[in-house]
């Protein structure tokens, strides 16, 4: 297993956050590989509702690009969630758990 990174675009001068669904700044999601982790952000989006998950102002772009910003095995997540990082994360692991990292 890997862990793939989606990162949020501060879209319209705020981040959508919902701990209940594991949205925040930074998503993590393990998955066998990308095309797996692609599908599972995307559900993420169908669960949250396309529209609100994609909201984004025209002079800022796109929430989101959709695509996997980096991919870290289990020692380098560790090392990502301890740097010296201010956004938050949430992880969704294989198991459908969401843990909530940083705040």
């Amino acid at each position: 297993m890997k862990y793939y990174l989606f990162k949020q675009n501060n879209s319209g001068n705020f981040y959508i956050k919902d701990k209940d669904f594991g949205i925040d700044e930074n998503i993590i999601i393990e998955a066998e590989n990308e095309n797996e982790a692609e599908d599972l952000f995307f559900n993420i989006a169908k669960k949250y509702g396309y529209k609100k998950f994609n909201d984004f102002c025209k002079c800022c772009g796109p929430r989101w690009d959709g695509e996997i910003d980096r991919s870290f095995n289990f020692i380098e997540l560790f090392d990502f969630i301890n740097e010296d990082n201010r956004f938050s994360i949430s992880v969704h692991t294989n198991k459908g758990e969401i843990i909530n990292v940083k705040q």
